[in-house]
């Protein structure tokens, strides 16, 4: 089972690429606030990191790889 910090890590990883766009970055940055928030239910946390995640791939922007990135994420929140 993974852990919420292992895909906290994960979330710093894909924000230190350079090529990734600045809005996607913000938006990790905010999941990232999200898992770290400990006032909610977890399942809370997750099913709303899990939201912003599913909408952020969903951007026709993305670039393939970022849009990978984005997949593992989404699959190590699963995992959660």
């Amino acid at each position: 089972m993974t852990s919420l910090t292992e895909a906290i890590e994960l979330i710093d990883e894909i924000c230190e690429e350079h090529g990734m766009p600045r809005n996607v970055k913000e938006v990790l940055t905010e999941v990232k606030t999200i898992l770290q928030d400990n006032s909610q239910d977890v399942k809370i946390i997750l099913d709303t990191a899990k939201q912003k995640i599913s909408d952020l791939s969903e951007d026709p922007n993305l670039q393939t790889f970022s849009r990978t990135q984005i997949w593992n994420l989404a699959s190590t929140l699963e995992e959660v």
